[in-house]
């Protein structure tokens, strides 16, 4: 396809206008932040408080920086733009929403570079189009500025052989990406098997090779010195413990007290508890089962509500398209652009369908399956006009139809408003608060930091922890405020805090402090001499 400059400079044009309106729809949607994202939010706040990106890189390399859920790069730039304010969640969004404008961006840069004009336009149409990027860029996430790394690691890396330098910043990118997100490991990993799959013991004389590993060392150093400085291992990460369990009914109860304690510790504890029905079928079945899914949903187009009906077949052509572009790979002469390509996706297939026990995700996996989108498949539609019309067409009824359908733009919910007032209003330094791990509202984003917000499951195994026992764990923690949100539920069954006691009766050692009634209402930890005193709770 022949294509003018002028022409190209429209069409991509085009897709950053179809890009902002979407993800800016769906930022728009995300009204209230749960989660992932509020974790971003407060330790956006944190960063800001110890001085910013600077403050933060001083407190990796001294150790005081202790956060081992969520890698620090995203978190240092959010701070950018960070306080203790209801409009943060606004400019995070926003600035998250232009992360991913420069990741689109770099992605269609790197395409048209090894594909010419028209590979690069159809990848950035895809990204305009992609339920996986739209969604993620949409809210406090790190994917965008994960994407944005990979996209540059990956085109130095193609790069390395005619321009030996190169290889020495992919390794800086590939250290950009561990900083963010831990998988970065993964673009040094798959260069080294690759060289070792294309020449052998040579490639172990390759100095290229080893200074896009120091180049890697030094640029992920900060995170890389405190996790071996506090933790003891430089690839240390929180989701580690939860590598070799088996599969949880439900991920939310890791928050019940002592549940960590319950779950097995390292692969032996894990072999010496588990059954064969679980190593099978929990891990390997449903493993593959899982990880097939979701690289289906990396592939697919934007859609009203996850896995709807018209989310789902658009899951099932991803997943097509992943086979085909797997076929047309293989199929390719012998090149080292295609080894490392094999590699990559052999690895995060491998790895993931382990991981998906821990809990999966399209964007676990969407970096290698964008590589194969932008470098076997982009280039293959680009040339073929029939293909591509196709591709497309489907593309233009999915972006109306999730216009059409998807959800109301609408306001905060009024009594997650009322509460996170009340509690701002109430809440003395020093005191702490409770929420369910079900609930989305999780204040902690704009309360102060004097007041801790605890997580906690109110559940372990399906079944009702003890009231008492969750009460006694609160008063160690100094809770003051329980909140207790109607909406949480699992299977469609409620699973808010002390959902086997409310809204009949109140647990013994507590009272309420407010109430919106059937949706919310905040609940006053009693100390324990005072619960005694008061008696049994009406």
């Amino acid at each position: 396809m022949q294509l003018s400059r002028r022409r190209e400079a429209f069409l991509l044009a085009a897709c950053v206008a179809s890009y902002l309106g979407l993800a800016g729809m769906r930022a728009w949607q995300h009204t209230y932040p749960h989660y992932d994202d509020v974790g971003f939010l407060d330790l956006a706040n944190q960063a800001r408080e110890v001085g910013g990106p600077l403050g933060l890189t001083k407190a990796l390399f001294s150790g005081s920086w202790t956060e081992d859920n969520r890698n620090p790069l995203y978190v240092g730039v959010l701070s950018l733009v960070a306080g203790r304010d209801h409009r943060f969640h606004t400019r995070a969004r926003m600035l998250t929403i232009l992360l991913g404008l420069l990741a689109l961006l770099a992605w269609w840069r790197v395409a048209r570079k090894r594909g010419g004009p028209a590979a690069g336009l159809v990848v950035a149409a895809f990204l305009a189009a992609s339920e996986c990027f739209i969604d993620y860029a949409g809210r406090e996430s790190a994917e965008p500025l994960l994407l944005l790394f990979w996209a540059l690691a990956v085109g130095a890396i193609f790069d390395g052989f005619e321009n030996p330098r190169r290889w020495l910043l992919a390794g800086v990118w590939a250290g950009l990406a561990q900083l963010d997100k831990g998988n970065g490991i993964f673009l040094v990993f798959c260069l080294a098997v690759a060289l070792l799959v294309e020449r052998g013991p040579k490639a172990l004389r390759d100095l290229r090779a080893w200074g896009a590993g120091a180049s890697f060392l030094v640029a992920a150093s900060p995170l890389l010195w405190r996790n071996l400085r506090v933790y003891g291992s430089p690839l240390h990460h929180w989701n580690n413990r939860l590598l070799w369990i088996d599969r949880l009914p439900d991920y939310a109860e890791t928050y019940a007290p002592g549940a960590l304690e319950r779950l097995p510790h390292g692969f032996r504890d894990w072999f010496a508890h588990t059954t064969w029905h679980e190593i099978w079928f929990g891990r390997v079945v449903m493993g593959i089962a899982e990880t097939a899914l979701h690289l289906g949903d990396s592939l697919s187009f934007v859609a009203p509500s996850p896995l709807g009906p018209v989310h789902i077949p658009g899951v099932v052509l991803g997943f097509v398209l992943l086979v085909v572009a797997l076929r047309l790979l293989w199929k390719r002469p012998p090149s080292f652009e295609r080894t490392w390509l094999v590699v990559q996706a052999a690895l995060f297939v491998a790895f993931f369908v382990v991981f998906s026990a821990v809990g999966g995700s399209s964007r676990y996996v969407f970096p290698m399956t964008l590589c194969l989108f932008a470098f076997v498949l982009a280039p293959e539609l680009a040339v073929r006009p029939r293909w591509l019309r196709r591709w497309a067409a489907v593309g233009a009824i999915y972006v109306p139809l999730t216009l059409w359908l998807g959800p109301p733009m609408n306001g905060v919910r009024p009594e997650y408003d009322q509460a996170g007032r009340w509690l701002e209003q109430n809440l003395q330094p020093g005191e702490n608060y409770a929420v369910d791990s079900r609930s989305h509202f999780e204040p902690e984003w704009f309360l102060p930091a004097s007041n801790q917000m605890e997580i906690v499951s109110s559940t372990w195994q399906r079944q009702p922890l003890q009231a008492a026992g969750l009460i006694s764990w609160m008063r160690e923690r100094r809770v003051r405020y329980v909140l207790v949100d109607y909406s949480s539920r699992k299977d469609g069954e409620p699973r808010w805090l002390f959902f086997d006691h409310l809204p009949e009766r109140l647990p013994d050692g507590l009272r309420e402090a407010w109430s919106s009634p059937g949706k919310m209402q905040i609940l006053e930890v009693l100390p324990a001499a005072a619960a005694r005193e008061a008696g049994p709770a009406r």
